[in-house]
């Protein structure tokens, strides 16, 4: 399949469809993020302040437990070349546009509707609400999600490449020929998909890669090569959002170290690295919104020096927007930390 045909079928086809059944265009929360983007604001001030050092992007962004979710990874890290996003769904296949039956459309995306809706609702996907549609009823895995919100958010595709990740951490072509098989003799899915994006006639290449897999203590080794990867690729700005406090368990050392070892920018709400690892002299730090108790099931995880960082008017700016697991109930927040030293703090496990 020709990625021009993937691109015109889902802005121009999709698009039509899509009117109907009110999947709306990725517009509304890209605008909001956009005109009211807490980095950037935040950036910019850090920027100019007194004694302030002179601002250097990441090399590369990072979102894992992401998701398909390139709407906020998008907003909040415009114009990047590269982008590695992490979920728990497999990275699927996009279908031939000549499978798709023009009088079952509208039921369909009424389908991707529901896939999609907690996003703009909620500011995450809903596990249960993607599984119900992405694996198995009407797409195979989140390449489609991906997809239809980069063409809706006015992105041109223009390649699609599946592929494994070898022990040294070098991307390289699936070939199903050539796959290893499973259990039951056929042969495993791709680990990844790397899909390569312009936005506007002018607009410089972007690379998205989605890789599916289950983040853990054996972060070093599990998938085979992803560290490796990710060091391959220099010094990121990361993006943690959603992420069910996995970042606070104890055996998340291996991954917690790394990022804070090799970021030089990360934006979080309180599901992400704990508070207490993003302090001076190593990181400077801004907040916006306002912090409240996470809800019940997550209650363990309530960070007393969050609040009294709070309470200093000086470190906190306005959020702007509604966004995390308290969306629409209760306050939200962001931490925007920045490394200044030139040395590295290694986390405590």
């Amino acid at each position: 399949m020709r990625c021009c045909e993937v691109c015109g079928f889902l802005q121009a086809g999709w698009g039509r469809a899509i009117r109907v059944v009110t999947i709306p265009r990725a517009q509304p929360p890209h605008h909001a993020l956009t005109e009211r983007l807490p980095h950037n604001r935040a950036q910019s001030r850090l920027d100019k302040g007194p004694g302030s050092p002179r601002r250097v992007e990441g090399s590369f962004v990072f979102y894992p437990f992401s998701g398909p979710d390139v709407l906020y990874m998008m907003g909040f890290f415009p114009g990047r070349s590269i982008y590695v996003m992490v979920g728990l769904e497999p990275a699927g296949t996009l279908p031939e546009p000549a499978s798709f039956k023009l009088e079952a459309i509208p039921s369909e995306v009424k389908g991707y509707t529901a896939g999609v809706r907690s996003l703009f609702k909620r500011s995450f996907f809903v596990t249960s609400e993607m599984d119900a549609q992405f694996r198995g009823r009407l797409a195979d895995g989140s390449l489609e999600a991906l997809c239809l919100l980069l063409a809706r958010s006015g992105y041109t595709i223009e390649g699609i490449r599946h592929g494994n990740l070898t022990e040294e951490g070098a991307f390289t072509d699936y070939n199903v020929a050539t796959a290893a098989v499973d259990a039951k003799g056929k042969p495993k899915k791709p680990l990844g998909v790397e899909v390569t994006v312009r936005r506007g006639p002018l607009g410089d290449p972007q690379k998205i890669y989605y890789f599916s897999a289950k983040l853990g203590s054996d972060f070093k080794t599990n998938p085979p090569g992803f560290s490796r990867f990710l060091l391959s690729l220099g010094n990121p700005d990361t993006l943690i959002k959603s992420a069910q406090f996995i970042m606070h368990w104890p055996g998340m050392g291996d991954m917690r170290n790394q990022i804070l070892e090799t970021s030089r920018l990360i934006l979080e709400d309180d599901t992400g690295i704990p508070f207490k690892y993003l302090q001076p002299p190593t990181w400077e730090y801004k907040l916006y919104g306002e912090y409240s108790a996470p809800d019940k099931p997550f209650k363990t995880w309530y960070q007393k020096n969050l609040v009294k960082a709070f309470e200093d008017s000086t470190k906190v700016a306005p959020l702007g927007l509604q966004l995390g697991y308290g969306a629409g109930r209760r306050p939200s927040s962001l931490i925007l930390a920045r490394r200044v030293a030139a040395a590295t703090q290694t986390a405590q496990h």
